[in-house]
């Protein structure tokens, strides 16, 4: 079973002050709570390939890349300009304004672990606004294949929510990046578990 870590942890303390003074009679204590129906909820997680098999897609990617991706998302748009990203899919609101990215990308004959992290890390720094990572987890999936998964948080006020994965395989490494206005943790973990590095036998 794959690890899963929570994207954006901590807890955010808080503290409440009561006061106690005499009263005149009458007079209730006054609320200034704002009504549940008025506060902005997250977005609903989107169900996964293995759920809801009908509202995904594969994608086969180069050098034996495949991942699913929801059929919602629009792409793929090549980018030669982007660094290792070749390939990017959106998901647009009602006015074409993007909620949701996911770039593809592919890096061959890898040197080191640490330089193809310090090469994703100034490429997404680059293509993302503020980008700024929270944490970074690794494991192996298989006995060919190791993903490291960085956590990160971008755009004004750090508002925005990602995930960068580096699949390794075979010395070819791939590069996916989900980020969007907010975080659906049933889209990043759809994708994740998608993930295989497939490559000919030479």
């Amino acid at each position: 079973m794959k690890r899963r870590a929570a994207i954006l942890g901590g807890v955010l303390p808080a503290a409440l002050m009561l006061s106690a003074c005499g009263s005149n009679g009458g007079g209730g204590a006054a609320s200034s709570a704002t009504p549940v129906e008025d506060v902005p909820q997250p977005a609903k997680p989107m169900a996964g390939p293995t759920d809801d098999p009908s509202a995904w897609t594969g994608i086969e990617a180069a050098d034996g890349l495949s991942l699913a991706i929801p059929v919602a998302f629009e792409g793929p748009v090549t980018h030669d300009d982007w660094g290792s990203y070749t390939d990017s899919y959106d998901l647009n609101d009602a006015s074409g304004t993007m909620l949701q990215r996911v770039m593809l990308g592919v890096v061959g004959e890898a040197t080191s672990a640490d330089g193809i992290r310090q090469m994703a890390t100034f490429t997404n720094k680059f293509l993302i606004a503020d980008y700024e990572e929270i944490n970074r987890i690794s494991w192996q999936q298989d006995e060919n294949t190791a993903i490291d998964r960085v956590t990160f948080r971008w755009g004004d006020d750090a508002s925005g929510a990602g995930t960068c994965w580096l699949v390794a395989s075979k010395g070819i490494v791939a590069f996916v990046t989900l980020y969007g206005e907010y975080f659906d943790d049933g889209l990043r973990n759809g994708i994740e578990e998608s993930l295989t590095f497939a490559q000919e036998e030479s």
